[in-house]
């Protein structure tokens, strides 16, 4: 069982809610979860030297071309030594992210029950010191707000950037691998779990994939992008689901979608190109920064402008192949409606005022600022509003930000 709110503070908890969030009692899983790591980093370890000392014999007993290629082969930089090395060095980073949340999430428990109860006692007193009591209640409970939520916002910045840092070097490690589980171990949003197998990635779309971006400007520069930024972009089976893509904020992971909605080498061309804009903005908008409004605003402004991004990458590659197939937009029609109607309304007030036509860079870029906002305008009909804004309500407790497509 992890550590729960005290019943006598949970009705307090409630007018500190928006800036003491409670975490979910999981710290008993998360640090089974870091041992299991520790054991596997154990584990590997063990299985390397076993490896090790029967290579030596094979090579000390045996001779000939095979066993030097064994030799090379086993020993190279990117060989199996260096490889189960490198597995376990990974493995016991995790475990001690791990160890890491968990120990985190005690720690703020532990300080917000202290801070509940000191607000109890200040409670009590103020209602025995009649009427002026309540001016101090309401004060006291205004400095416990302000001082949770500075707390939370150092706990979060030092102790999850050690977090993330443990996940990057980790990572960092397995970066030559086809498998990169590593990145989820410390991800607590089960849509990365439980929508796709986080352990594969499709090569057979990756390569159909890759050939349609590169078939396009954008599309190259797009790949050229991520591979120069260390971006990992996984292709999976997510199953009946709305999101066609997700990138996972500070890790630089982006997972598209092989079946549903994308299922031409086009369509999840396009969905990488959103993506990559989302790997470009690594980190913003901010939550912790901004107002809740304001992050969902900002991170649908976002959105509208992959969007954007992927449609003019859809248009490319109609010039390049006769068809879009598939590639482009779900907001395309918004899009080129929006994009008109700008054009034509500044077009209008050019000649109202008696000022010289729209030169094309103008016409361009009004009509791409209106596109976008017209799509933007419609992204907040659909379920983006609802995730952003969940996002922000576990802004202090859910790390990293997942970007949903």
């Amino acid at each position: 069982m992890g550590l729960e709110l005290p019943a006598g503070l949970a009705s307090l908890h409630g007018m500190l809610r928006d800036d003491a969030p409670w975490p979910d009692p999981d710290e008993d899983e998360r640090l089974l979860s870091a041992r299991a790591w520790f054991a596997l980093g154990e584990e590997t370890k063990a299985a390397s030297a076993q490896l090790d000392h029967v290579a030596e014999l094979v090579s000390a007993r045996n001779g000939g071309d095979d066993v030097d290629a064994f030799d090379s082969e086993y020993n190279d930089e990117e060989g199996l030594r260096q490889t189960l090395a490198k597995s376990g060095a990974a493995a016991n980073l995790t475990g001690l992210g791990t160890l890491a949340v968990a120990l985190f999430r005690v720690i703020w428990k532990g300080i917000v029950i202290y801070f509940l109860a000191l607000l109890l006692l200040a409670l009590m007193r103020a209602a025995l010191s009649g009427p002026s009591g309540g001016i101090w209640a309401a004060l006291r409970v205004a400095h416990s707000r302000r001082s949770l939520r500075y707390l939370l916002e150092r706990l979060k910045l030092n102790i999850g950037q050690i977090t993330i840092n443990t996940v990057r070097q980790a990572r960092g490690l397995l970066s030559k691998t086809p498998y990169v589980p590593i990145v989820y171990s410390l991800t607590p949003l089960l849509p990365l779990i439980t929508k796709a197998d986080i352990l594969t990635s499709d090569e057979q779309a990756r390569r159909e994939t890759e050939q349609a971006l590169n078939a396009t400007p954008i599309g190259r520069e797009t790949l050229e992008w991520a591979r120069e930024h260390g971006v990992t972009i996984l292709y999976q089976d997510f199953g009946d689901t709305w999101e066609v893509g997700m990138y996972t904020d500070r890790l630089k992971v982006i997972q598209v979608d092989t079946s549903g909605f994308t299922t031409t080498p086009a369509e999840m061309a396009s969905v990488v190109v959103h993506e990559v804009n989302h790997a470009r903005r690594d980190g913003t908008p901010d939550p912790l920064l901004m107002s809740r409004e304001e992050y969902i605003t900002a991170a649908i402004d976002e959105e509208a402008a992959g969007e954007v991004l992927a449609i003019k990458f859809g248009g490319q590659y109609e010039k390049a192949h006769g068809s879009q197939d598939g590639a482009g937009s779900r907001y395309e029609s918004d899009y080129h409606y929006g994009y008109e109607n700008a054009v034509k309304q500044a077009e209008t007030d050019r000649r109202n005022a008696g000022e010289a036509p729209l030169t094309a860079s103008e016409r361009q870029r009004i009509g791409e600022q209106g596109g976008q906002a017209e799509i933007a305008k419609q992204m907040r009909q659909s379920p983006y509003p609802h995730k952003y804004g969940d996002a922000w309500d576990k802004r202090f407790v859910t790390m990293p930000i997942v970007k949903l497509y």
